[in-house]
């Protein structure tokens, strides 16, 4: 996406990434620095499908949101 940058952070073992969004709509999609090659790409496809499906502007809770990007 063009409206996106992606970056590697030392991150505590039980958050594998997030995504967040700036006042002006660019997303920042934040990847453990830990995971390996596999996790990275996985992390980020999860994170990316937050993105596509507008989760940061949903009213739903967190726990709801993470329960359905992981059933789809």
């Amino acid at each position: 996406m063009d409206d996106e940058k992606t970056i590697l952070q030392d991150l505590p073992s039980d958050i594998k990434g997030f995504v967040c969004e700036d006042a002006d709509g660019f997303h920042t999609v934040v990847l453990n620095a830990h995971l390996n090659h596999e996790q990275l790409v996985e992390t980020y496809k999860h994170e990316e499908a937050h993105i596509r499906c507008d989760d940061l502007h949903c009213p739903a809770s967190a726990d709801y949101i993470e329960r359905e990007r992981r059933n789809a």
